[in-house]
């Protein structure tokens, strides 16, 4: 299969310099852009690290990536994290509506356990025929182990949140 595909990444967390999570989600992204893949590495939720300005667009060791949440880390009070949310999602949907405008886009793959952009994700890829997946090598017994004390949580992460996704990358 010689076909190149226009790959999105969406992530939330530390990134370009972040922990062992955001350099899978890097090494996810070098290794399609070295098979001739078109990739997108988008952050819609910053990290714990703080980064100045030049870290909100860049490109990191062969992968350009974007901070559409436009902050360099997560803001301390709940009201301007709460905003930073919606602003990531909010420019994250404007940006894949016209990137696949431009050049359409092949696969959605999501690096973030938040519900809310997933549950809009879900719906945009379904509505542009776009393939939705989830990278979830790390967490799932860790998660798992949590839910366990909380049965309800586990209930509702595996019966939604999981049918969101047309896979998962584990």
């Amino acid at each position: 299969m010689n076909e190149k595909l226009n790959i999105v990444i969406i992530f939330a967390g530390d990134f370009p310099i972040g922990g062992a999570y955001s350099n899978r989600m890097h090494g996810f992204a070098k290794g399609f852009i070295e098979l001739g893949h078109t990739v997108h590495f988008l952050i819609i939720y910053p990290g714990h690290k703080k980064f100045d300005e030049n870290h909100l667009e860049g490109e990191y060791d062969k992968v350009k990536y974007l901070n559409l949440s436009r902050e360099s880390i997560i803001p301390d009070k709940i009201v301007k994290k709460i905003k930073t949310l919606i602003i990531g999602i909010k420019n994250l949907l404007q940006y894949l509506k016209t990137e696949n405008n431009k050049n359409k886009i092949d696969v959605v793959i999501s690096g973030m356990d938040l519900f809310l952009p997933s549950f809009l994700l879900s719906f945009f890829c379904k509505k542009h025929k776009i393939q939705f997946y989830r990278e979830y090598n790390e967490y799932p017994m860790q998660e798992l182990e949590y839910k366990r004390k909380i049965p309800i949580i586990t209930e509702i992460h595996y019966k939604i949140f999981f049918n969101l996704f047309d896979g998962l990358l584990l």
